[in-house]
């Protein structure tokens, strides 16, 4: 179902798709609800590089606040199913997985750098290579 309510809204995820192709620079996107976190987050197929702030400050001129996404994850690719359709499953599937690597990887960075660093300031591609934004 591509209804989802979160702190009392319903919220429709195409409408969060659809808002999100608007922007320049991505080429396919999915939302998804992360159910654990209630959370909606939201997957971009983009070559460019995208924070969260700055991205949300381009959704808001088509969504409504309580709309936007708590997590995006840029990629190069999204998965897709042998009929070519995006694979909400596997992007459900990879959260779980994804934030288990994030926590390791901020471990591993402050290790490196000897400094605490927030998981906001860690960059992530698809396949765990990670880098720190400065």
């Amino acid at each position: 179902d591509n209804q989802v309510k979160i702190l009392g809204n319903r919220i429709e995820l195409g409408e969060i798709q659809s808002a999100a192709m608007c922007i320049p620079g991505v080429e396919n996107v999915c939302a998804v609800l992360d159910q654990e976190n209630q959370l909606i987050v939201l997957f971009l197929e983009t070559k460019l590089s995208f924070t969260m702030r700055r991205f949300n400050v381009e959704l808001k001129k088509y969504i409504p606040n309580y709309m936007l996404p708590g997590k995006l994850i840029c990629m190069e690719r999204l998965p897709h199913t042998p009929n070519d359709k995006i694979d909400r499953v596997a992007l459900k599937n990879s959260l779980k997985s994804w934030c288990a690597i994030c926590w390791m990887s901020s471990r591993m960075i402050r290790k490196a750098y000897g400094t605490p660093i927030s998981l906001a300031r860690v960059s992530m591609n698809w396949f765990g290579k990670v880098s720190a934004i400065s």
